[in-house]
């Protein structure tokens, strides 16, 4: 039973027919309010172009919003916003790259979830064995504190959460409002080691970066055609 409800819900992002544009519908206001993540302006944002798409299918706005036309509105909020991220501040173009890069690398693992425990979706900053150099400590250090301040990324206490300043006692995550674009699940659930070298690269050459983390056995899921919805990005991940 405790395998089953581990991954039912995960197993929900990779049955899909190849090809298929949505594996996964995020529709209702329970789904809209967890991928808002209490951030009011998500919210109508999902709503408004929920109702944007109703009418450019020529639907009556009395009718139901089809799941479908919902889902399709969720990923464009995500889209939007991970585009505004490149003007929000002068490093606005690193924080889009580390979303697409950790967007990229959990929906990986979400379509294959084969081989791997269902629903990683969290990160965490761990010692690679060595320490890194002090500037880029300081680098990943202040990525991780725009990202944070931006809505790029959201964080929760870790389990040795023993101070705010210190980088390495929180979780990490895409905030959930990227997760219909990129399609992998937006529950908090599981949560993989990030050395800073790694979080640095990955907000600069993310293709890298993704095949390390997904380890020798599985890094040939990095060449896989990018979902529909990611097309627009197919030179970036090249």
């Amino acid at each position: 039973m405790n395998k089953y409800q581990n991954y039912s819900h995960a197993l929900l992002f990779s049955l899909a027919d190849k090809g298929a544009s949505i594996t996964k519908h995020y529709c209702g206001h329970e789904a809209f309010s967890r991928i808002s993540n209490g951030n009011l302006r998500f919210y109508m944002q999902l709503v408004h172009e929920s109702i944007v798409q109703q009418i450019s299918l020529e639907k009556d706005l009395t009718e139901p919003i089809d799941c479908k036309e919902q889902t399709v509105a969720a990923r464009r909020v995500g889209l939007n916003y991970l585009r505004e991220l490149e003007g929000a501040t002068s490093r606005g173009s690193h924080l889009s790259k580390l979303i697409l890069g950790f967007g990229r690398f959990f929906q990986i693992l979400a379509s294959n979830p084969v081989g791997s425990a269902p629903e990683y979706n969290q990160f965490f900053i761990k010692d690679a064995g060595q320490v890194a150099p002090k500037e880029q400590q300081e680098e990943a250090a202040q990525l991780l504190t725009d990202a944070i301040m931006h809505l790029a990324l959201v964080r929760s206490p870790g389990t040795k959460l023993s101070s705010e300043s210190d980088t390495r006692a929180w979780d990490y995550s895409p905030h959930p409002i990227f997760s219909p674009y990129f399609s992998y699940s937006s529950r908090r659930k599981r949560k993989t080691g990030v050395a800073d070298a790694d979080l640095v690269a990955m907000s600069k050459s993310p293709q890298e970066v993704i095949k390390k983390l997904l380890g020798e056995s599985r890094q040939h899921l990095a060449e896989a055609a990018l979902p529909a919805q990611m097309s627009m990005f197919d030179d970036f991940f090249k």
